[in-house]
């Protein structure tokens, strides 16, 4: 038995031996190119970044939100310079800015932020019933008749509607 195994090792070493070497061939390293904002350090801290229904790329970063045009970043104009934290772009095709100070909806390259939303706006979610803007301070739904009411309980109207869903498929 030992002799066998002796045999078998020595075969498969001769086998191995005569395999064609494998060349080499040279790595060649990938490459990022940065498209920085600006040179300051805070407008390049990007929190998020969306691109709209006509290919807008737009960035929310710590000191503003800004938009890319050719190769150029330009701040929005009706943004607060403050921290802005997400980006949402509707089934409708607009583009809802979350930051310190609350939530914007994009018109055209002017942000307008909406009055009944306070505080801090860090999430969206998009509803049949229409957006729900979600931040540390409260929950706030935009109906679509550009009115946002404070909310409460929206863990449980989302569960509520998931229920629905699954008993309208039949699972």
């Amino acid at each position: 038995m030992r002799i066998l195994i002796i045999i078998t090792i020595f075969i498969g070493c001769l086998n191995t031996y005569a395999l064609d070497p494998i060349i080499d061939t040279p790595f060649s390293q990938e490459f990022h190119e940065g498209y920085p904002i600006t040179n300051s350090g805070t407008e390049n801290e990007v929190r998020a970044v969306a691109v709209d229904h006509n290919d807008v790329v737009w960035a929310a970063t710590r000191s503003g939100l800004f938009r890319l045009t050719g190769t150029r970043w330009e701040r929005v104009s009706g943004a607060t310079t403050g921290p802005h934290y997400c980006l949402h772009v509707d089934t409708a095709g607009v583009v809802w800015v979350g930051a310190w100070n609350g939530a914007y909806r994009l018109e055209g390259d002017h942000a307008v932020k909406q009055d009944d939303v306070d505080g801090t706006i860090t999430a969206f979610a998009e509803t049949i019933d229409g957006l729900i803007a979600l931040g540390p301070e409260g929950t706030w739904q935009y109906s679509g008749k550009r009115k946002c009411a404070n909310i409460a309980g929206v863990e449980v109207v989302l569960q509520i509607k998931m229920i629905k869903l699954f008993a309208a498929l039949e699972i």
